[in-house]
């Protein structure tokens, strides 16, 4: 009889330390949920509020209102619906060229076995230390200088911008 009292304790503190457990994760998952979605929600309270301030925004605004998104959307004043086509075209164009690029890389990686493969996986390690904007002085003389030759690849080209996108994605394939 005297066995079966430490079992009992010892079930009884395994299930206190597993409730404990299930409880701090929840609480981490919910500060966590609340710090990605407070600015989605402070977005959308700013785009209801009428006055158009940031230093006067609350979370809930005083008189909410679509004001805003009926001159964005039909006064003509901003080209909003061309804004969307090409961002929508950019990045189709981008996603799909990536997938491309990414999983041929990634496949040569994964399956072949060729001199320099674990040099060229540790370069690529390394690169992704590195934020891209670092870069960003350089990418802009590359695609002015390239804008001077080829017209359609320079600067403020839709092209440019797929190409500074997928550079972004091969930089970080192959390092």
């Amino acid at each position: 009889m005297s066995s079966t009292v430490p079992l009992r304790r010892l079930q009884s503190s395994m299930k206190a330390r597993r409730t404990v457990s299930v409880g701090l994760r929840l609480i981490v998952a919910l500060f966590l949920i609340a710090f990605s979605v407070f600015p989605i929600l402070w977005v959308i309270s700013a785009s209801l509020n009428p006055t158009g301030s940031l230093a006067t925004q609350k979370l809930i605004p005083d008189n909410p209102g679509f004001d805003n998104y009926r001159v964005l959307l039909t006064s003509g004043e901003f080209p909003f619906w061309v804004w969307f086509g090409n961002s929508l075209k950019i990045a189709s164009i981008t996603s799909v060229l990536s997938l491309a690029i990414t999983t041929t890389a990634a496949y040569a990686f994964s399956r072949f076995r060729f001199n320099g493969r674990k040099t060229m996986l540790k370069g690529i390690l390394l690169i992704q230390v590195f934020p891209a904007l670092l870069a960003i002085v350089a990418v802009f003389l590359m695609i002015s200088q390239v804008g001077d030759v080829f017209s359609g690849v320079g600067l403020n080209t839709h092209a440019s911008l797929i190409l500074v996108y997928l550079a972004g994605r091969w930089a970080s394939t192959f390092g």
